[in-house]
Order: C-alpha cells, then structure tokens, then sequence
C-alpha cells in the first residue's frame, strides 16, 4: 500500500517538486530537446522557461516561398508585339476543317474518342497523316484562343523568345517540304500560284 501511496503522490507532485526531489536524491534527469509548439511555447513563456518557440512553417509556406526565390532568381524573358497582321490572320482562320473538306481517314478518327484511336504502329500511313492532321488542328485551336483572349484584354498579343524560336523551326520544316513537293513544278506563266505555294510567311 505504501507503494501505491508514493506512485499516488508521486503523480500529484509538481513538477518543480519532482525535479527538486531527485535533486536532492542525486538522481540526473536528462535534458529534453526543445520541440514546442506554438501553444506549449507560449505556456512555456508564461511559466519563465528560456526554451524560444519554434516558428510556425506550413507546407504552403515554404511552397510560396520557393516561388518567390525562383521568380527573383529567373531573368525576365524577352517579349515581342506580334504584327496586328498576323494577330489578324489568326484570328480569322478556322481552327476546324469542316468534315467535306478533309479526307476519310480524318472524318473516321474524329468519330472516334481518343482511347479508341489505334496505336500508331498499328495505322497506315493515311491514319498516320489523319492523326497528325488532328493534332494540329487542336494545337491551334488552342493556340488561337489564346491570342484572341490576350488581344481582347490587352489589344495586343506579345509572345517571348521560345515562342519565336519553335515558330522559327516550324516554318523552316515547313519550307524544306515544300520545297521538296515542288521542286519539278514549273511555275513560268503562273506568277499567281507561285506566290500562293511558295511564299507563306510574308
């Protein structure tokens, strides 16, 4: 019983009472480390404890700050009006051929969801160039509703150096094909089409 009489005191003691007792018995109590939080460190303050809190970091908050730091270090990019012409011009295309303009193999792809497309190992070369076709087709849908939202907020549309620089690639692609398409054709007496094939970018 006396057992049970000194755990009992023992639990009702206070804790400068404990720590002044095994003092006194020669007892040494290790050090804690100093993990409070923002409640424990404020009741530690009150009570005159020397432990400083911690601060309080969220998740959030070191992602926000790794933001900033990145937006700080990046140099800003380079950004270029694009002519009112050209901004003109993409906005008055149609982002979709209609489905009499374009070839079969287009018109039974778009019937189709894209998890039933076949794989492309699996499609002929029509297929292929359908798919193709259709992608760029999405690509610049998209690409046109950007400008068409950049120009009604700003009345303008500036694009940085990485949007020059793949425009760039693409043209050249572009003229190497059709290059390679017409170089048997004789133009001589058809100025008008030779300026419709061979000149796409003025």
């Amino acid at each position: 019983m006396a057992r049970v009489e000194g755990s009992y005191h023992r639990r009702i003691m206070s804790a400068d009472e404990i720590a002044a007792k095994e003092a006194a018995a020669g007892e040494e109590r290790p050090m804690k480390p100093c993990t409070t939080t923002k409640r424990k460190s404020e009741e530690a303050v009150s009570a005159g404890d020397e432990c400083p809190p911690e601060p309080h970091i969220t998740k959030k908050s070191k992602v926000q700050a790794a933001t900033v730091a990145k937006c700080e270090e990046a140099p800003a990019k380079k950004m270029t009006r694009l002519p009112q012409k050209e901004v003109a011009w993409i906005l008055a295309q149609e982002a979709f051929e209609p489905d009499h303009r374009v070839r079969p193999e287009v018109r039974a792809l778009r019937r189709l969801s894209r998890d039933l497309w076949p794989p492309p190992e699996e499609m002929s070369r029509s297929y292929i160039a359908a798919r193709v076709f259709i992608q760029i087709e999405e690509d610049f849908s998209e690409h046109q509703a950007w400008v068409r939202s950049q120009y009604r907020k700003h009345g303008y549309v500036e694009v940085d150096d990485d949007f020059l620089a793949d425009r760039a690639n693409a043209r050249a692609i572009c003229d190497k094909a059709r290059d390679e398409a017409f170089k048997d054709v004789d133009f001589s007496g058809v100025e008008d089409l030779k300026e419709i094939f061979m000149d796409l970018w003025s």
